[in-house]
């Protein structure tokens, strides 16, 4: 309590040695102080204020804006309101000192170390602890109005929020994916390349960031883009983004890199333990399909060869050795997808059964037909 009382007594101190407070006056501004403290009237304090704003005494005066904002809309919750007065009072004068210091920390937090950084003394100072209140807040109410479908109204407060405090990444992300969804991807890559060059970015946030660059630019078919993206946020992520990492495979199975794909992939079992059970069947079944692409570019090499001995065209000795290897290579990349179908079955998925089915027919008439085929022909 003693050392709360000396604290409380050093804040007077630093307060009175800055300057003594120099608000101008008006009946108008009196009245709607004792409005809204004396009698709770906090609709002709607002009608007072708003008098006394207009006033050309009260012209640069920062007090009335700011009371509007903290001791009128405050309480009403009325946040987009707050935050225009909030913006007013900086116009007018932002270091125009407080008549009663603003309180920053709790009192428990407050030491005689830290008292002066816990109080604020001028208007600015308050209005930057007010703004990261008033964030939330309005950040919140953005949320709730999406929830209920109001996405217009959603996204002029998401946007209020950026103009009350640019420095949370959280309301940079949501607008991109706002503006992605409709389709307005110049607006999101503004907002994701506006929140990826802010100072002290959180991993997640990061990550987050470049999974929706990445989604914007496969969804423009800009891949090899899109895979630069991907890979920074699969690297921060410790390898263990299941996003980034499935959409690397989609995009070298599109391309057709199945080596690329099975490699991705690879590095991806390599954190087993923490894939979540939903993307798990569908990582399986990719690398499958990596592993039966790759079997098919040396299988259909290898048919070829055996298309022209039937078409009786020249094969050499080197040729027919070549097909042999290439029908091998074939086979074990076929059995590893075959391997991959099956647990991707096994763990729910529909068609990876059936797929499986195919490939050990593939591998067993290779066997039975092509190998011993290509073995008794003998070149010309």
């Amino acid at each position: 309590m003693f050392k709360l009382y000396c604290n409380l007594i050093l804040v007077g101190i630093l307060f009175l040695s800055g300057c003594a407070s120099t608000t101008p006056s008006s009946m108008e501004f009196r009245s709607a102080k004792t409005s809204a403290r004396s009698e709770r009237n906090l609709k002709k304090a607002e009608e007072w204020a708003l008098k006394a704003m207009e006033m050309e005494v009260h012209a640069a005066d920062a007090s009335v804006p700011y009371f509007i904002a903290v001791e009128i809309y405050k309480p009403q919750k009325k946040w987009i309101e707050m935050a225009e007065m909030l913006d007013e009072a900086m116009r007018r004068n932002p270091e125009q000192k407080l008549d009663t210091p603003k309180q920053l920390r709790s009192k428990e937090e407050i030491t005689s170390e830290n008292i002066k950084d816990s109080f604020a003394f001028t208007i600015g100072e308050a209005v930057t602890a007010y703004r990261q209140e008033l964030w939330v807040n309005i950040y919140n109410g953005a949320s709730d109005e999406y929830q209920k479908g109001n996405q217009e109204e959603a996204i002029k407060q998401f946007k209020l929020a950026i103009d009350i405090d640019p420095t949370q990444p959280a309301t940079y992300i949501v607008l991109a994916k706002f503006y992605k969804t409709d389709n307005n991807i110049d607006a999101a890559k503004d907002m994701i390349n506006k929140a990826l060059n802010m100072d002290g970015l959180t991993s997640e946030n990061t990550i987050e960031l470049l999974l929706t660059k990445a989604e914007i630019l496969k969804e423009q078919d800009d891949w090899d883009a899109a895979m630069i993206e991907y890979e920074k946020a699969f690297t921060l992520s410790n390898n263990e983004s299941m996003t980034a990492v499935l959409s690397i495979l989609e995009i070298n199975l599109k391309s057709e890199k199945y080596l690329d794909a099975i490699e991705w992939g690879e590095k991806a079992l390599t954190q087993r333990s923490k894939i979540d059970r939903m993307y798990f069947n569908l990582l399986l079944y990719n690398i499958g399909l990596a592993y039966k692409g790759a079997a098919e570019s040396y299988y259909n090499i290898a048919v070829d060869v055996i298309e022209d001995i039937n078409q009786e065209k020249l094969i050499t000795l080197s040729i027919k050795k070549d097909a042999l290897n290439n029908f091998k290579i074939a086979s074990e990349y076929f059995i590893k997808a075959r391997e991959f179908f099956l647990d991707a079955s096994a763990e729910g998925l529909d068609d990876a059964q059936y797929i499986a089915n195919n490939i050990r027919d593939i591998i067993e008439y290779t066997n039975e037909t092509y190998i011993p085929f290509l073995d008794d022909y003998i070149p010309k």
